[in-house]
């Protein structure tokens, strides 16, 4: 048994190259299939939200003078 893909023979090559080919098929399949249908978007309601700026916060405060 080899344990370095230099010194493998070609019947493992074969086996990694056919083993990746069919991941990605699996994989685009799968992405393909993961579509969001049409009718449930349309169901979203937005409502009209709007947010007015105030005062700014401080949310932190150490109690110490900045050291620049």
């Amino acid at each position: 048994m080899d344990t370095s893909l230099w010194s493998a023979g070609q019947y493992t090559h074969f086996k990694i190259v056919f083993v990746s080919v069919i991941a990605s098929i699996v994989l685009v399949a799968v992405g393909i299939n993961a579509r969001v249908p049409d009718s449930a978007t349309a169901s979203v309601e937005t409502a009209d939200v709007v947010v007015k700026a105030g005062k700014p916060k401080a949310y932190t405060d150490i109690g110490q003078a900045s050291i620049r």
